[in-house]
């Protein structure tokens, strides 16, 4: 096993273990309506600064996941925009959004995607 694949193996700790806290379950729907549930990490970030170093309100939300965890016939699944991310904050509050943008980053297997609230 290369430095590659072991890397690829421990984001199953790092991202989908929830023994940890870190992990949430996350549901990504296709506009086909083909479901996937998995595990990864929920950053949604309500404030930020403006160029001056001001604090602003704003709200930054993010998924990411083990590109290995959303597979269809052998290749990874890269959602885009018309695919929608559920998932629950830590009060259990469920969140609807959509997917603006998503990074892969297949040397590692990680995908963040970046999304919008769905109101």
């Amino acid at each position: 096993m290369g430095l590659r694949e072991l890397a690829e193996k421990d984001l199953g700790f790092t991202l989908e273990d929830g023994n940890y806290g870190s992990a949430r379950n996350i549901t990504l729907s296709s506009p086909d309506g083909e479901e996937f549930q998995i595990q990864g990490w929920v950053n949604d970030i309500g404030y930020s600064y403006d160029t001056e170093g001001n604090a602003v309100s704003s709200r930054t939300i993010s998924a990411m996941w083990r590109m290995s965890s959303v597979m269809k016939n052998g290749n990874y699944v890269v959602p885009g925009r018309g695919w929608e991310c559920s998932f629950s904050d830590m009060t259990g509050k469920e969140w609807n959004c959509y997917v603006v943008r998503v990074e892969p980053d297949r040397t590692l297997g990680i995908a963040r995607a970046w999304l919008s609230l769905d109101l």
